[in-house]
């Protein structure tokens, strides 16, 4: 919530377009409606510590097993157990995001 985020940060990561996807929930993006997302989502996030334990890549996807936790701005924690897949397009930039997670401990 305290971070500085601006779409240049977003342009450095991402293709102009591009597909989020959360537990089955599709959303075509890009920078402007993925910015104004995450601006939304992290207003009560003090911070998230993604510990992955191994990346597995094959050609221009990356595949995660990770777990996540996160602090809200109310001190409360949540641990979730999560799968994260990325695309990246010839140059680099990610075209596909998608995360599966269960909340592991409250």
């Amino acid at each position: 919530s305290q971070s500085r985020l601006i779409l240049e940060d977003l342009k450095e990561l991402f293709a102009p377009q591009f597909i989020v996807i959360a537990n089955e929930r599709q959303y075509d993006a890009d920078y402007k409606s993925y910015y104004e997302f995450l601006n939304k989502f992290r207003a009560n996030i003090a911070s998230i510590d993604y510990d992955v334990q191994e990346y597995i890549a094959k050609e221009s996807t990356v595949v995660m097993p990770l777990r996540a936790t996160v602090r809200r701005t109310d001190g409360k924690k949540d641990i979730f157990a999560a799968i994260m897949l990325l695309k990246f397009n010839e140059a680099g930039k990610i075209i596909h995001w998608q995360e599966v997670y269960n909340v592991c401990y409250p």
